[in-house]
């Protein structure tokens, strides 16, 4: 949902209905699959527009809700839980729109985590492996999980419903103590992510900026490989 003042009606008749607001669970979703260069504007506008925007739109609602209630010493904390995936994680060719939608869903979560800590509003994020209506007549899906032994009879790892145990528990008080998270769900299994984190560094040989010609063999350092090549001389013009 991407119409502003919905979500906003959305959070207050919730509120209203059920005598306050406790779990917003984020899981829209639509696909506009395309390589870069033939995407179109509009492909990749729609895909934003519900995955992003739409998340935003809703958990920016309820976090006015909670903030009001704490500030009228009501506050009772609240839990909100997005949906994220493998693509935002780690890239998936034909997928630019939703990918960098779902990157901005985690980066979203991170930073709603920590400025709705104070009012005890958590803030997590799942990202499911499965095949839902929404990968339907795609014609490239990757490799089914495989059945892990000793998994009842009938078990499908990529079945959406393996996410539910997961989110319930993120709802519960039992979560209290665990916000700013992404939770991979990858059939009987549930992986604590680690997001961008330093492993190496290059330190300039002047103790100043790092110029382009030390990274020519410094960052290859860095990664453990041969240098590729050095930077063309610059091309001097004029007499």
């Amino acid at each position: 949902m991407t119409d502003w003042p919905a979500t906003e009606k959305l959070v207050a008749q919730a509120a209203g209905e059920f005598g306050r607001l406790d779990i917003v669970v984020n899981n829209a979703g639509i696909l506009r699959d395309r390589m870069l260069f033939s995407m179109t504007e509009e492909e990749f506008d729609a895909v934003i527009a519900v995955h992003l925007k739409g998340t935003f739109a809703m958990i920016r609602h309820a976090c006015a809700y909670w903030r009001a209630e704490a500030k009228r010493g009501e506050g009772r904390g609240g839990r909100i839980i997005n949906t994220t995936s493998g693509t935002g994680l780690f890239g998936t060719a034909g997928q630019a729109n939703y990918g960098a939608a779902k990157a901005g869903i985690i980066s979203l979560t991170t930073i709603a985590a920590m400025e709705m800590a104070q009012y005890g509003v958590t803030v997590n994020a799942i990202s499911p492996i499965a095949l839902t209506r929404m990968t339907d007549g795609i014609g490239v899906l990757p490799a089914g999980n495989p059945v892990p032994d000793g998994a009842p009879e009938g078990f499908d790892p990529q079945d959406p419903a393996n996410a539910s145990g997961v989110v319930a528990y993120l709802a519960s008080d039992a979560a209290s103590w665990l916000t700013g998270q992404v939770l991979r769900v990858d059939g009987s299994r549930v992986q604590r992510l680690r997001g961008w984190r330093a492993v190496g560094e290059y330190r300039s040989r002047s103790g100043g900026a790092v110029e382009a010609e030390e990274l020519v063999t410094g960052l290859p350092e860095v990664y453990g490989t041969a240098p590729a090549g050095r930077l063309p001389d610059p091309v001097l013009h004029g007499a």
